[in-house]
């Protein structure tokens, strides 16, 4: 068994997610409406959040580690820098919960997509500061998405038993895969096949790419 190496006790509600920087420094948000930055051997925090309304559900760093993404009950994205003690974007539109929130996996490009209880995903861009796509077909409230390794496909998950394949470039409708029961997640393998988590027990597995 692994023993304990640090506990970091700052956050007064339920801890919601973790995203790791770096091999020492990470990231924790909550139901308190915090995100907090800590180095793993500090029991005191490197940054704290504040400015969300509601709990805030997910949180991701950018691949080039400039920026954290937030997504909060309060329906809306806030993009946070370590050099800012507020957020510097903050993103509206959503018109209900945002649960899960990815970047784009490229280190040069600043566009981060959000998944909301709405039931739609939106694709947002940092140097435009703007929604560029709204990405509507789901029917009940999207509870994950992921980025394909290359980017040029974004697949979302949602409580209608469907994993969406979007394609970036122009919000198209790439594919659909039609579960027995709703979707908790969905991850990319590195050469494209798609792993989805479902709620009646069961993992499956696809490759979107094959017709």
């Amino acid at each position: 068994s692994g023993s304990l190496r640090h506990e970091h006790k700052a956050h007064s509600g339920s801890v919601l997610d973790i995203d790791w920087l770096d091999n020492t420094t990470f990231a924790s948000c909550a139901a308190d409406k915090s995100i907090i930055v800590w180095r793993e051997d500090s029991v005191s925090p490197v940054k704290t959040f504040t400015g969300h309304k509601s709990d805030v559900n997910a949180i991701k760093w950018h691949p080039s580690g400039k920026y954290l993404a937030s997504a909060s009950d309060d329906g809306t994205v806030k993009i946070w820098s370590l050099s800012s003690d507020t957020a510097i974007h903050d993103f509206f539109g959503h018109s209900q919960q945002v649960y899960a929130v990815k970047w784009l996996p490229r280190s040069d490009k600043s566009i981060v997509a959000s998944a909301s209880f709405d039931g739609t995903v939106r694709i947002w861009d940092l140097v435009s500061d703007s929604c560029l796509r709204v990405l509507s077909a789901h029917t009940e409230a999207v509870h994950c998405l992921a980025f394909s390794s290359d980017g040029r496909f974004l697949a979302s998950g949602s409580f209608d038993r469907k994993v969406r394949i979007w394609n970036v470039k122009d919000g198209s409708l790439f594919k659909t895969y039609c579960a027995d029961d709703g979707i908790h997640d969905v991850q990319w393998a590195p050469k494209g096949k798609i792993a989805v988590a479902v709620a009646n027990g069961l993992v499956v597995v696809f490759d979107p790419l094959v017709s």
